[in-house]
């Protein structure tokens, strides 16, 4: 799952790195972004790319009939069923440069900030939602691999900067771009940093978020 991310640009540098991208506000850099806040997120429309604000989390009903945020979807649920509600939903991206995971596995929560190695920023496949009040995004999920595998089970869909995000360039669209993109993730060179455990509290940030809370770093070989 991807439960905090960070993105340490402003967006006015986000679309120095994203020119084919157009923008039309700016946000500063966000160290511990959590869910419900509003994230910069980039979204196509008839073969133009553009950044939007958007709530991240979808909301959905519950099964008792309360109403949550769904920040995270498996990507699974919607290749497994083979279909794309069109009518609603859309594949987005959410820039980032890292996100946070904790050790499940450990009996304290000890968080570690997951990047992209060679790149200080990515992209995190999504779908988006236009809702009766905001404009809505959910992060894609898939399993995870070694060196993530080995503290959590799940992890965000994520892209380099230059992959090919036009969605109809694929014979059946949605569904083949989302495979695509699945099948990329074998190629995702991520590593982990352990971080101060301060980031646990979503009122903690700044740039210390990201500093390395000891000398071990889990790399992968």
């Amino acid at each position: 799952m991807c439960g905090r991310f960070n993105l340490s640009y402003s967006t006015s540098d986000v679309s120095v790195k994203l020119p084919n991208v157009l923008w039309d506000f700016d946000q500063a850099p966000n160290f511990n972004i959590a869910p419900s806040q509003q994230i910069s997120v980039v979204s196509e429309l008839k073969g133009v790319f553009t950044g939007s604000i958007m709530q991240w989390g979808i909301p959905i009903t519950t099964s008792d009939g309360k109403t949550a945020l769904m920040s995270n979807t498996r990507i699974e649920r919607i290749l497994h069923k083979n279909k794309w509600n069109k009518s609603m939903d859309n594949i987005c991206f959410i820039p980032a440069s890292g996100f946070y995971e904790w050790d499940k596995f450990s009996t304290e929560k000890i968080p570690y900030n997951v990047q992209l190695r060679d790149s200080e920023l990515f992209l995190m496949v999504g779908i988006c939602r236009q809702t009766s009040s905001s404009l809505n995004c959910s992060i894609l999920t898939c399993s995870a691999r070694h060196p993530l595998g080995d503290i959590h089970d799940r992890c965000p869909v994520v892209l380099p900067l230059n992959a090919d995000l036009n969605v109809s360039n694929s014979s059946t669209r949605e569904l083949d771009f989302l495979n695509a993109s699945l099948e990329l993730q074998p190629q995702m060179d991520l590593f982990l940093t352990q971080v101060s455990t301060r980031v646990n509290s979503v009122r903690f940030n700044s740039f210390e978020c990201l500093m390395e809370d000891r000398t071990q770093q889990i790399k992968l070989f």
